[in-house]
């Protein structure tokens, strides 16, 4: 099976590549620009300055983490080198549809990516692109969806869904949700990538069935962003 990887180089996808890569043909289109300051900029303007001070202090906590993390371990580096990579600066204006047609691509999954457009799915046409999305659907939308899970002590709905990409965020239909047992051995910045291996191991299920909806997915909950250090501190007292 022909796989494209779409999204920005990170420790989650380059799991999600070494996992795929072991079972199908993968190509990567890695996006390279974006734009988190503007979106940082936008979200103070809206939750006000106190909050974008506290979300700055969090994300050089979380920096630091990496750094650490980084010194202590090796396994970060076991994961498969990128092969059959392209960089584009902005996903959506890629020529997706040029390259379904040249490479034959029967799948598309979306990995920390922006906010896929009308014109792109358009693109994509038959072609069905999937979002491994570390949350439970469709109670944690947005980012960081373990995490919030256990801060509102929703123990029950820390885990990991693979929904298929429409345009809004995280709306798609559900193909695949899972919950996950021993989360307290994880640390916060381990958490997604033990969401994603969960879905991962049950990728069958819905990568290769093409894609077998299991339940319809809602926008009536509210969209998660990014903690601030002040909720990082709650979390870890809560955990």
């Amino acid at each position: 099976m022909k796989v494209a990887i779409i999204g920005q180089d990170s420790d989650s996808f380059r799991l999600i590549s070494s996992r795929i890569s072991e079972f199908h043909e993968v190509v990567h289109i890695v996006d390279s620009d974006l734009r988190a300051f503007h979106r940082l900029k936008r979200r103070i303007k809206r939750k006000g300055f106190i909050w974008g001070f506290d979300h700055v202090l969090f994300l050089f906590y979380i920096k630091l983490l990496g750094f650490v993390r980084n010194i202590q371990s090796k396994n970060l580096n076991e994961y498969r080198a990128l092969a059959n990579k392209i960089e584009t600066e902005n996903t959506n204006e890629y020529p997706i549809s040029k390259y379904i047609e040249e490479y034959g691509l029967e799948a598309i999954i979306i990995c920390t990516n922006r906010i896929i457009s009308r014109e792109f799915l358009r693109e994509c046409r038959n072609v069905p692109v999937y979002n491994i999305h570390v949350g439970y659907l469709p109670n944690y939308r947005g980012v960081y969806g373990g995490f919030w899970a256990i801060f509102n002590k929703e123990l029950d709905k820390v885990g990991v869904t693979v929904h298929l990409v429409e345009p809004g965020i995280d709306t798609g239909s559900i193909v695949f949700r899972g919950c996950l047992d021993g989360w307290k051995d994880y640390s916060i910045l381990q958490l997604p990538l033990i969401q994603i291996n969960k879905a991962l191991e049950s990728h069958e299920k819905w990568l290769l069935n093409r894609p077998v909806i299991i339940e319809k997915n809602s926008d009536i909950y509210p969209i998660y962003y990014h903690p601030t250090l002040t909720e990082m501190f709650k979390f870890l007292i809560r955990r």
